[in-house]
């Protein structure tokens, strides 16, 4: 869950050929931690190819990402090329079928100014897209202190508390954590944005915390609200009342599909009826 994988971590990448250095070196990435300028996405694959019906989306979010590093996109690879480097890494490294494509983009700051750079890590999924049953509804802890980020979806910052809080979820036999702004409201969960659907259908997102995802933005534009009594709504971060108030609640991520929550923490669970059908209406509209 790491935002940028730990050195150990790249070089070990880097030596067994998982790693498409198209860059002079990655570590500056590290530098521009400080100032904002590095930004990262995951791309789900299939047999070494973006998630074709989800890809327009991702690659209109890695262009919406880039003015935030001080990057035109005229100055970044064409949607083809960065296909094409993705494909030829996932032909190299002969992984599964499903797998991720983590992209980094970051400014190195060199003497003479900043420098446009990328590159891509692959790593194995454990399950297909959207190869989850929706009856088996995914369990999240309740956010702690230590699980608080900001507000700035692009702060590489808070994946090391986004890693801690989804291991510490694990060691309890959860799925994933929830994660909290400063004022206690809920941002995500430590394994995609969350929603929470109330009586009269009105769904309820977050709008500081949530992370740009191909998936949401899909559902946004796909027209499948229309399909169901929802009435969407965000706020900046969600509120305790609106988690108790909520009958059914549902993490939505590119890399994971639309999954069903039954339980938060264990003061509140959820009904699934809605939202295993919205999941497998979702799954519909994406297959090949």
């Amino acid at each position: 869950m790491l935002d940028l994988p730990p050195d150990d971590w790249c070089d070990k990448y880097i030596q067994d050929g998982n790693y498409l250095k198209t860059a002079d070196a990655v570590w500056g990435v590290r530098s521009s931690v400080l100032t904002g300028l590095a930004l990262r996405h995951v791309v789900a694959l299939r047999a070494g190819e973006p998630y074709l019906p989800l890809w327009p989306w991702h690659w209109r979010l890695i262009l919406d990402e880039l003015p935030r590093i001080g990057v035109s996109e005229i100055e970044f690879p064409t949607s083809k090329d960065l296909r094409d480097e993705i494909w030829l890494l996932a032909t190299r490294n002969r992984y599964p079928a499903n797998s991720l494509a983590h992209i980094v983009v970051w400014q190195e700051k060199l003497s003479g100014g900043y420098s446009l750079r990328h590159a891509i890590f692959q790593s194995r999924r454990p399950r297909p897209l959207f190869d989850y049953d929706p009856r088996r509804s995914l369990r999240l802890s309740a956010p702690t202190p230590l699980s608080v980020v900001g507000g700035n979806s692009g702060v590489w910052a808070e994946g090391p508390i986004e890693a801690l809080a989804q291991r510490n979820a694990e060691d309890e036999g959860l799925d994933g954590a929830c994660l909290a702004l400063e004022n206690g409201n809920l941002a995500r969960a430590s394994i995609g944005n969350i929603f929470f659907l109330l009586r009269g259908g009105r769904v309820v997102g977050s709008s500081r915390g949530a992370k740009p995802d191909a998936l949401c933005e899909f559902a946004k534009d796909s027209g499948i609200w229309d399909k169901f009594p929802f009435h969407y709504e965000e706020m900046e971060g969600i509120p305790q009342n609106i988690v108790f108030e909520a009958e059914e609640c549902f993490v939505c991520d590119s890399a994971l599909g639309v999954q069903p929550v039954v339980s938060v923490g264990t003061q509140k669970r959820f009904l699934r009826t809605i939202s295993a059908r919205f999941a497998e209406e979702l799954r519909s509209l994406t297959s090949l």
